[in-house]
Protein backbone atom coordinates (compact mmCIF):
# COMPACT_ATOMS: atom_id res chain seq x y z
CA UNK A 1 0.00 0.00 0.00
CA UNK A 2 1.60 3.39 -0.38
CA UNK A 3 0.38 6.26 1.57
CA UNK A 4 0.40 9.87 0.05
CA UNK A 5 0.42 13.52 2.27
CA UNK A 6 1.23 16.27 -0.19
CA UNK A 7 4.02 15.38 -1.88
CA UNK A 8 5.54 12.57 0.46
CA UNK A 9 4.72 9.39 0.35
CA UNK A 10 5.51 5.83 2.01
CA UNK A 11 5.00 2.80 0.96
CA UNK A 12 4.00 0.20 3.81
CA UNK A 13 4.22 -3.95 3.47
CA UNK A 14 1.16 -5.31 5.20
CA UNK A 15 1.49 -9.23 5.07
CA UNK A 16 -2.23 -10.06 6.88
CA UNK A 17 -5.35 -8.35 7.44
CA UNK A 18 -7.61 -10.67 9.47
CA UNK A 19 -10.16 -8.05 9.43
CA UNK A 20 -11.05 -4.64 9.23
CA UNK A 21 -13.56 -3.45 11.87
CA UNK A 22 -15.27 0.51 12.85
CA UNK A 23 -13.59 1.72 15.98
CA UNK A 24 -15.84 3.64 18.26
CA UNK A 25 -14.49 6.50 20.21
CA UNK A 26 -15.32 4.80 23.35
CA UNK A 27 -13.00 2.02 22.50
CA UNK A 28 -10.01 4.41 21.83
CA UNK A 29 -7.65 6.00 24.62
CA UNK A 30 -5.64 8.85 23.28
CA UNK A 31 -1.99 9.68 23.79
CA UNK A 32 -0.83 13.24 25.31
CA UNK A 33 1.25 15.01 22.44
CA UNK A 34 3.86 16.36 25.29
CA UNK A 35 4.76 13.44 26.40
CA UNK A 36 5.66 11.78 23.26
CA UNK A 37 9.16 12.13 21.16
CA UNK A 38 10.76 10.70 18.52
CA UNK A 39 9.55 7.88 16.18
CA UNK A 40 6.44 7.57 18.67
CA UNK A 41 4.73 10.57 18.42
CA UNK A 42 3.28 9.50 14.89
CA UNK A 43 1.10 7.24 17.53
CA UNK A 44 -1.14 8.71 18.66
CA UNK A 45 -3.75 6.32 20.57
CA UNK A 46 -4.02 2.91 21.67
CA UNK A 47 -7.30 0.79 20.37
CA UNK A 48 -9.28 -1.62 22.53
CA UNK A 49 -10.31 -4.25 20.07
CA UNK A 50 -12.41 -7.44 21.67
CA UNK A 51 -9.58 -8.14 24.23
CA UNK A 52 -6.51 -7.05 21.90
CA UNK A 53 -4.99 -3.77 21.36
CA UNK A 54 -4.13 -1.90 18.67
CA UNK A 55 -2.32 1.31 17.57
CA UNK A 56 -4.04 4.80 15.67
CA UNK A 57 -0.84 6.30 13.72
CA UNK A 58 -1.05 9.51 12.44
CA UNK A 59 -0.16 9.56 8.07
CA UNK A 60 0.99 13.22 8.57
CA UNK A 61 3.11 13.20 11.83
CA UNK A 62 4.48 9.36 10.24
CA UNK A 63 5.30 11.15 6.94
CA UNK A 64 7.07 13.87 7.98
CA UNK A 65 8.97 11.77 10.47
CA UNK A 66 10.20 9.57 7.58
CA UNK A 67 10.57 12.37 5.34
CA UNK A 68 13.05 14.40 8.20
CA UNK A 69 11.07 17.20 8.36
CA UNK A 70 9.96 17.14 11.94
Amino acid sequence: MVIQQGVQQIGVLVDKVPEIRDVRPMNMLRLRRSRQKGPTRFVTGILKLAGRMGSLVEVPALLSYVGGTK
